[in-house]
């Protein structure tokens, strides 16, 4: 038998992929400046996980998912160099992972510029049409550099975390004030963006913002869960 996750009715757009390198959070000094403690390296082994997979209950310390909130998901289960374990990632959000190949790089190449016709994943199975405005730049709240209200943190002296993209929707004028008027593209894939074939009838309203930030309340729901726990891989068993 092979320990892995059954396929979900609709896979979630997501960042990384099975096999590349990530510095995963550990702690709550994670989400301190520098950002240098609290974290883990090691390698995604698993994508969309849940407390109740039989993968994760196979490598997850049983006091650790004991004191999780129930079928509660991840997601990513990442493995850890140096024999350390496991360690999840709850989101997708560079407040819990990042990664560290060049190919995710801030300054990495995009497959589109400025200017381009693209469309953007908004929902499952909805994409909508819309222009590229930037590339590679920092989103208020958006992991490194942010408060939790999503004002520049002033204790944070280096780079920020970037999106791939800000997406202009199609028909509609950008404005900084209307978060209605701008597609965040966390990450320059298919599964989040692609080229516009010209084809109208797929264009549909943009509802939502692809995989948004974790918000204040998500992380404090974390923090309650996390509390009494020195971090993510306490006493994980080695495979």
């Amino acid at each position: 038998m092979v320990l892995g996750p059954a396929a979900p009715e609709h896979e979630p757009p997501q960042r990384y992929d099975v096999g590349d390198e990530v510095d995963v959070a550990i702690d709550g000094s994670s989400t301190n400046p520098p950002y240098d403690k609290g974290w883990a390296r090691g390698v995604v082994a698993f994508k969309v996980c849940n407390v109740d997979d039989e993968h994760v209950k196979a490598v997850l310390p049983k006091k650790y998912l004991r004191d999780l909130p129930p079928h509660m998901g991840f997601a990513y289960l990442v493995k850890l160099h140096d024999d350390k374990g496991y360690a999840p990632s709850h989101h997708d959000d560079p407040d819990f992972i990042r990664a560290t190949d060049k190919k995710y790089a801030h300054d990495a190449p995009t497959r589109f510029a400025v200017g381009d016709q693209v469309e953007c994943q908004v929902g499952p199975d909805v994409w909508h049409r819309g222009t590229v405005r930037e590339r590679r730049v920092p989103y208020p709240g958006y992991g490194r550099g942010w408060t939790e209200d999503g004002e520049e943190n002033k204790k944070h002296a280096g780079p920020k975390d970037t999106v791939a993209y800000n997406v202009t929707p199609h028909g509609v004028t950008y404005d900084s004030d209307d978060e209605m008027s701008s597609i965040m593209v966390p990450a320059d894939k298919d599964c989040f963006v692609r080229a516009w074939d010209g084809d109208e009838a797929d264009d549909s309203s943009a509802g939502e913002q692809a995989n948004p930030p974790v918000t204040a309340a998500q992380h404090e729901t974390l923090r309650e869960a996390f509390s009494g726990l020195g971090s993510n891989q306490i006493d994980i068993p080695h495979g």
